[in-house]
């Protein structure tokens, strides 16, 4: 009888240090996970960010065809020096707010921001297709964000693409 007694005792003992084992590293999984979470967003904040200044630069070439061939033309090195978040504080990278207006002068500050920033890094002039019906230019655009997580955690995204721009109806290629 003393004998089945012990064996039962080493049976909880072992249940109990593997139960135990299971919560250790189910607890240190959570902790990974939550920092994994947070790598995450910020990775796709400058991801995001870096598509919309993508999408700045593509806005200015459609609306802007002539103007930009003529810059290059004339020598200019880059002929968008104000696509660059830093320079317009209502598209600044912060919390949507119920009543925000990019139309607004009276901005509210909040009071934690998040801190990320777009800017163009090259734009060139890189090729001029004349033969068809539409004169059609080719640039190669490449942009950077940059945004700040929690715990001093800094994410960087680069874009590059190739586009072609109908120089007189500002139509983009893929």
């Amino acid at each position: 009888m003393g004998r089945r007694r012990g064996l039962a005792v080493v049976v909880v003992l072992f249940f109990g240090f593997a139960m135990g084992l299971l919560v250790y590293f189910l607890i240190g999984a959570n902790a990974n996970l939550s920092l994994q979470n947070r790598k995450t967003i910020g990775q796709l904040q400058a991801y995001y960010l870096a598509h919309s200044a993508f999408q700045h630069v593509q806005l200015k070439l459609r609306l802007l065809p002539q103007e930009t061939y003529d810059a290059f033309e004339g020598g200019a090195g880059s002929p968008y020096p104000d696509v660059d978040s830093d320079l317009h504080p209502a598209i600044r990278f912060g919390p949507a707010a119920p009543k925000a207006s990019l139309f607004d002068s009276d901005q509210i500050v909040p009071e934690d921001p998040f801190d990320g920033r777009y800017q163009l890094v090259k734009l060139t002039f890189d090729s001029s297709t004349q033969a068809m019906k539409h004169v059609q230019d080719g640039y190669s655009v490449e942009v950077r964000a940059t945004a700040k997580g929690n715990a001093q955690m800094t994410f960087e995204e680069t874009l590059s693409e190739k586009v072609i721009v109908s120089r007189f109806t500002g139509g983009i290629a893929p």
